[in-house]
């Protein structure tokens, strides 16, 4: 089974609509506002959401306006889903996304097959 992940990206100097455009460039679904904080289409959706942030430093963005939010996927499976974030973080980076010390990336990582892990002993899940 392939791993699946999910992933939070903090930025700065982008609009919405740039958002949007990455996205379809991307070949990704985007809910097409910004929501508040956890709003919008869950993980399990299959869409990608961008909420406003206050932990980072700036106004937050518009669908017309350039300032911070955070774009957030769905549950990204296997190579194709980190090609797809790949292809993402590209088109973000043609579109000006900028980072500061205020923004994060969260990453979660989904262990399929449990059985492995709980097999293993705490010193190597620690590791």
């Amino acid at each position: 089974m392939a791993i699946k992940i999910g992933i939070e990206l903090e930025m700065m100097n982008i609009t919405g609509n740039e958002v949007l455009e990455s996205m379809e460039r991307a070949g990704a679904n985007c809910s097409p506002q910004i929501h508040g904080y956890h709003g919008g289409p869950g993980a399990n959706s299959g869409m990608w959401k961008m909420e406003s942030d206050s932990s980072l430093s700036g106004r937050t963005a518009t669908l017309a306006t350039k300032g911070c939010l955070e774009v957030i996927s769905p549950i990204l499976e296997g190579a194709p889903g980190v090609a797809q974030l790949n292809r993402l973080l590209t088109a973000l980076k043609a579109r000006g996304a900028k980072v500061n010390q205020s923004c994060g990336t969260h990453i979660s990582v989904g262990l399929n097959g449990k059985a492995r892990w709980e097999a293993m002993s705490v010193q190597n899940k620690v590791k």
